[in-house]
Formats: C-alpha cells, sequence, structure tokens
C-alpha cells in the first residue's frame, strides 16, 4: 500500500465562457491568468490550519521546487526555471505572504488587435503581431502589448507600447469570485495612473 501525504492540485489557466464578452483563454486578463493551487501536506500543517486559505501570490512554476521541499527531496540547478518554494505558506498560511511580489504573464496576439483576432493557433512565432505582458500584484493587474519583431523574435523594450492596460483589483476579495466582474475598467490612461504604469513598465522591462 502507498500512502500519500503530500498533494498538489492546480489547473489549466483560465476559460473564458463569455465573461466580459470573451471566449476561450486567450488573453492576460484576471480570469484567464488565475487558477487555484490546493496543497495538501498533513505532516507539514498543524492540524488548526488545515483547509485555511494563504493569501500569497504563487505561480505554477513553485509548484515543483515546493514539492521537492515538501518531500525532501533535492531540486536540480536549473531545471524549474524562476519557480520558488512556497511551502513556508503551506506551514503558516494564514500569516505568511510568500516569496512573491507579483506573478507573471505572457501571451501574444495575431492578426489585428483592435478588432479581437487573437487567434495564435500554430502560429510560428517569426508570424506573431504583438506580445502581451503582464505582471499582477496585491492591488493591480497590468498588461503591457509590445510590437513584436519576427525577425529578433523579441520586442523594442525602448519603443512605447502599443497598448496598456491597468485594473484596479483592490476590492475584489471578499466577493472575488465573480468573474464578470473583473477588468472591466482600464484606467491606464488616467493621469492618477501614471506613477503605477511607469513602475509596472519598469518591472516588466
Amino acid at each position: 500500500m502507498i500512502h500519500v501525504s503530500r498533494i498538489v492540485r492546480s489547473a489549466d489557466h483560465g476559460y473564458f465562457l463569455q465573461e466580459n464578452g470573451m471566449w476561450e483563454k486567450k488573453g492576460l486578463m484576471e480570469a484567464h491568468d488565475r487558477v487555484p493551487m490546493i496543497i495538501r501536506a498533513p505532516a507539514t500543517t498543524p492540524s488548526t490550519l488545515r483547509g485555511k486559505r494563504a493569501g500569497g501570490i504563487v505561480e505554477l512554476v513553485d509548484m515543483y521546487p515546493t514539492l521537492a521541499e515538501l518531500t525532501g527531496l533535492p531540486v536540480p540547478p536549473g531545471s524549474i526555471g524562476n519557480g520558488v518554494s512556497v511551502a513556508g505558506m503551506v506551514a503558516n498560511p494564514e500569516n505568511n505572504q510568500g516569496p512573491h511580489k507579483y506573478a507573471l504573464s505572457i501571451y501574444p496576439r495575431c492578426g489585428n488587435i483592435a478588432t479581437g483576432d487573437d487567434n495564435c493557433n500554430n502560429v510560428p512565432d517569426d508570424k506573431l503581431s504583438y506580445m502581451g505582458y503582464a505582471v499582477r500584484d496585491y492591488a493591480y493587474r497590468y498588461v503591457s502589448w509590445r510590437v513584436w519583431n519576427g525577425t529578433t523574435q523579441s520586442v523594442d523594450w525602448t519603443a512605447p507600447p502599443y497598448a496598456q492596460e491597468l485594473y484596479d483589483h483592490r476590492q475584489d476579495e471578499p466577493t472575488g469570485v465573480d468573474f464578470d466582474s473583473w477588468d472591466l475598467v482600464n484606467v491606464a490612461g488616467k493621469s492618477s495612473s501614471k506613477a503605477l504604469v511607469e513602475e509596472y513598465e519598469s518591472i516588466l522591462k
């Protein structure tokens, strides 16, 4: 008999079912990127804290190093990208914000971004039109869309963004499960958002 004492449950990125008038999972909005991560490690978590929700930001690349730490296994250097262990959040979910200040995401656009033509299925990297970069912290989601250079397969970070999005998520909780209410008001163009936009641009760069 095998006794499994440490389990991590997560999901692919989110799927729109006409929330915000969108379909499928091709974008960088909150419901595209936000997925659950559920960790069961009873030997690590005190019984009084089991089933509690941790408030910290985690990324899916954290899954491997977290499981390695929880099971006492070594992590081969360079095998996990930018992931870090969040085992400390498992042991102390209520008072541990974890190692991340923000989460990062990236997604391409093909064709005409203004008309919502985002079908990049089976499109080679040198034929993409734009690349979107998103940063999400506890308060905001910022997305910077940049013209993609198919020859160099990169973007020019010295050029201004093609488009920018900034969404205020400070009022999401505790009722933050209504996907249709997320990412509705883009405040990136407001003068009061200038400093925030510049800060998030520097993080992405």
